[in-house]
C-alpha cells in the first residue's frame, strides 16, 4: 500500500506567504530593471541566476517527488499534468530569454512554439481551477493555492500586454519591464506546490489509511496525516528553522540534509551494512515523500534496514510530534494554571509540593541578578545543582561540590566560597531565571553506572480510553556529556529500555546518528552489566509516574523524568513535548507496536473530529468509532 504525505504551510500564513513572495519578487525585478537595465541582456546577472535557480528547484523537486513516490496509476495522471506544466513554463521562459538576449523575436518558428506553450499552459491552469472546486474542505489551503496561481497568471498576462504599448485598444508608452517573466517563474513554483496537494487530495480511495483502533497499527502515518490535515503546526522545533517548513525551501533543505547525513552518518552505516551512501540518500528522499519521515529519523530509527522500512508507517517522528501534534493533544483540555506548569520549573515544584509528590527541594531562586534564598543558611552545606527555571535537558546548568564549611568546588575545578557561588548564579540569572536545588545522589542499585551525573528514568504515561493514566513505555537514561571522564564516548546520551512488568533493563544504545547501529550489553564506559539488570525500585517508580499524571489530569500524554536517588524515586520534571525518536530507537521497535500507539490512534481520532468536524471516513484515514 502506498502512503503519501502532504507538505503544508504553517497555519494561517500560506496565502500571505505567496502574496508577499510575489510582491517582493516583482518589486526586486522592477528595481533591477530601472537601476540596472543591462542585467536583462546578461545570462549571468543576479536576476537571471535567481530565475534559473527557481526553475531548477521546481523541476528537481517535482522529478524527485514523482520518482520517489512511485504513485499509482490513479495519481500518475495528476503528476504527469503537473510535470508537463512545469516543463512548458520552463521551455517558454528559457525561449523568451534566449530570444530577448539574441534579438530573434521575428523568428516565425519561435512565435508558433510560444503560442502553443501558452495555450497548453492556459489549459493546465483551467484544469487546476476546476480541480480546486473538487477538493474536500480540509484541503482549503490547496484550493487557495490553485486560485492564487490563476491570479498570478492573470497579472502576468496584463503586464505582458501593457509592455506591448496597447491595452483594450488604447496606445500608450510604458517602460519595458520583465514582469511577465517573474510572474511566470512564480507560477512555476506554485504549480509544483499545488501538485503536492493534488496528489494527496485526489488519491485513490483505497490509498487512504485504515487502522483498527484496538491496535497501534499505522500510528505514525496517521499522526502525520492528522498533523497535516488539521494544520497542527505550532512552531519550528524540528528543524528549528521556520523557512524550512515552506514548500520549495523545504525540498531544498531536504536534499541538503540528506546529502550531509549521507556523507557523515552514511559512511558508518555503509561500513556496518554494506549499503552504498547514494542508496541511503535515495531512501531518505523516498521515505520523506512517501511517509513523511525526515532524514535524521532514517538513521535514528535505523530505517536503513529493509525490514524497518516496511514498518515505516508505525514510527512516529519528531517532525509531526515536536512541531505541533503533541502540543495539540496535550492542550485539548483547559489548563487550570496561568502558564505552562510543565515548562516553568518553579511552578511545577509548587504543584508537586501541593500534591505531596517527592520533588527536589528549592533552596533559592535567582532572576535578573537577584538571588532569593528560601532555606536556612545551614541547608546550603551540601552539593548544589542550579538549572534554568525554564529550560530543557542539561543546558545552562551549574554544579558545585561541597568540600568543607564555606567551600565549594565548581565544575571547572575552582574553589569558591558561598559568595563566589552566589555570584555565579546571579550572573547566570541575567540571561535566564535560575533554580537552586540539592545535588541528588544515585541509588546504590544504579550508582555504578555514573560518576557525577544523575541517572534518570523516562516514563511515558498516557490517558486510556476511560481517562485514566497508564504507563506505556520507560527507559533508563544517563548523560555521558556530564561526565568529564567519558569524553572519549561517541554519544552524549545513552539509554536502555525497561520491561514494564519486571523492571529488567535491555541493551543500552546512544543517540548519535553516526553510531545508530551500535548496541551494548554492558556499559560503554565502565563495562558494568546493563542488559538483564533488574531495577528493584521499579514498582515505586511506576507508581510515582501514575501519581504525577493524576495530579495533572488536563495533560493527555507526558514523559516523566524520575531520579532513583539514595532516598528513593524523586520526580524531576514532566515533558509534554517529549522526544519520540530516541524512545523508539532505545526500545528497538516503533510506537505503533506498543500500547502507546493504540492510545495515540484513539486520541488522534478525537482530535481530528474536534478540529475538522464529522467527515466521511474516506477522508479521515482513521477507522471510525461511531
Amino acid at each position: 500500500m502506498h502512503f503519501d504525505s502532504t507538505i503544508r504551510l504553517p497555519s494561517r500564513t500560506n496565502i500571505a506567504f505567496l502574496l508577499v513572495t510575489c510582491v517582493a519578487y516583482a518589486a526586486a525585478s522592477l528595481v533591477a530593471q530601472i537601476e540596472f537595465p543591462s542585467w536583462g541582456n546578461s545570462a549571468f546577472s543576479p536576476l537571471e541566476l535567481a530565475i534559473w535557480l527557481a526553475i531548477f528547484a521546481s523541476i528537481m523537486g517535482t522529478i524527485s517527488r514523482l520518482s520517489a513516490s512511485d504513485p499509482s496509476g490513479y495519481q500518475r495522471r495528476y503528476w504527469t499534468l503537473a510535470t508537463i506544466g512545469i516543463i512548458a513554463i520552463t521551455v517558454l521562459e528559457s525561449a523568451d530569454w534566449f530570444a530577448d538576449t539574441r534579438h530573434i523575436w521575428q523568428t516565425a518558428g519561435y512565435d508558433s512554439l510560444s503560442y502553443f506553450l501558452k495555450a497548453a499552459l492556459a489549459i493546465i491552469i483551467a484544469a487546476g481551477l476546476f480541480w480546486s472546486t473538487q477538493m474536500p474542505r480540509e484541503y482549503r489551503w490547496g484550493v487557495r493555492c490553485l486560485q492564487a496561481i490563476v491570479i498570478f497568471q492573470f497579472l502576468s498576462i496584463v503586464f505582458e500586454t501593457t509592455q506591448s504599448g496597447r491595452i483594450f485598444g488604447y496606445s500608450f508608452s510604458v517602460p519595458e519591464f520583465t514582469f511577465s517573466t517573474e510572474f511566470a517563474e512564480l507560477l512555476c513554483i506554485e504549480l509544483y506546490i499545488v501538485s503536492l496537494a493534488l496528489s494527496k487530495s485526489h488519491a485513490a480511495p483505497d490509498a487512504f489509511l485504515r487502522t483498527d483502533l484496538k491496535s497501534g497499527t499505522l500510528v505514525g502515518a496517521n499522526a502525520r496525516r492528522v498533523y497535516g490535515e488539521c494544520n497542527l503546526y505550532y512552531g519550528a522545533r524540528h528543524p528549528p528553522v521556520a523557512i524550512a517548513f515552506y514548500p520549495v525551501f523545504q525540498e531544498a533543505a531536504l536534499l541538503l540534509v540528506a546529502s550531509w547525513l549521507g556523507f557523515t552518518a552514511g559512511r558508518a552505516v555503509k561500513h556496518a551494512t554494506g549499503k552504498a551512501v547514494y542508496r541511503q540518500i535515495l531512501e531518505m528522499t523516498s521515505l520523506w515523500f512517501n511517509n513523511g519521515i525526515d532524514p535524521p529519523s532514517y538513521y535514528a530509527l535505523e530505517l536503513f534496514e529493509q525490514d524497518r522500512q516496511r514498518d515505516a508507517a508505525n514510527y512516529l517522528t519528531r517532525f509531526e510530534t515536536k512541531n505541533g501534534l503533541l502540543h495539540a493533544l496535550n492542550n485539548r483540555s483547559p489548563n487550570p494554571f496561568p502558564k505552562s506548569e510543565m515548562r516553568d520549573k518553579a511552578l511545577f515544584a509548587k504543584c508537586c509540593r501541593d500534591y505531596g509528590i517527592p520533588f527536589p527541594e528549592t533552596l533559592a531562586t535567582a532572576s535578573d541578578g537577584h538571588l532569593n534564598l528560601s532555606c536556612a543558611p545551614a541547608d546550603l552545606a551540601r552539593d548544589l545543582f542550579c538549572k534554568r527555571q525554564r529550560g530543557m535537558g542539561a543546558i545552562g546548568t551549574l554544579a558545585f561540590r561541597y568540600q568543607a564549611p564555606g567551600t565549594y568546588i565548581s565544575e571547572d575545578g575552582h574553589s569558591l566560597d558561598w559568595e563566589g557561588v552566589s555570584d555565579e548564579i546571579r550572573k547566570a540569572s541575567l540571561e535566564h531565571p535560575m533554580l537552586l536545588q540539592p545535588w541528588l545522589g544515585n541509588h546504590p542499585s544504579v550508582a555504578d553506572m555514573a560518576i557525577d551525573s544523575l541517572i534518570t528514568i523516562r516514563v511515558i504515561t498516557c490517558q486510556n480510553e476511560l481517562g485514566c493514566p497508564e504507563v506505556n513505555l520507560a527507559m533508563l537514561r544517563l548523560l555521558a556529556k556530564l561526565e568529564p571522564q567519558w569524553k572519549e564516548l561517541p554519544d552524549e546520551e545513552y539509554a536502555a529500555p525497561i520491561d514494564l512488568g519486571t523492571g529488567e533493563l535491555g541493551q543500552i544504545t546512544g543517540d548519535n546518528l553516526q553510531t545508530s547501529h551500535l548496541r551494548y550489553d554492558n556499559h560503554p564506559a565502565t563495562g558494568k552489566p546493563v542488559r538483564g539488570r533488574i531495577l528493584s525500585e521499579w514498582p515505586a517508580i511506576r507508581e510515582l509516574a501514575l501519581t504525577a499524571h493524576k495530579a495533572f489530569p488536563h495533560r493527555l500524554v507526558v514523559g516523566w523524568d524520575i531520579a532513583l536517588t539514595e532516598s528513593g524515586p524523586v520526580l524531576l520534571e514532566g515533558n509534554t513535548n517529549f522526544d519520540v525518536m530516541f524512545l523508539q530507537r532505545v526500545h528497538n521497535a516503533p510506537i505503533g507496536r506498543s500500547r502507546l500507539g493504540e492510545l495515540m490512534n484513539f486520541h488522534m481520532q478525537d482530535l481530528r473530529r474536534e478540529r475538522l468536524g464529522s467527515l466521511p471516513n474516506r477522508n479521515l484515514g482513521l477507522a471510525s468509532t461511531d
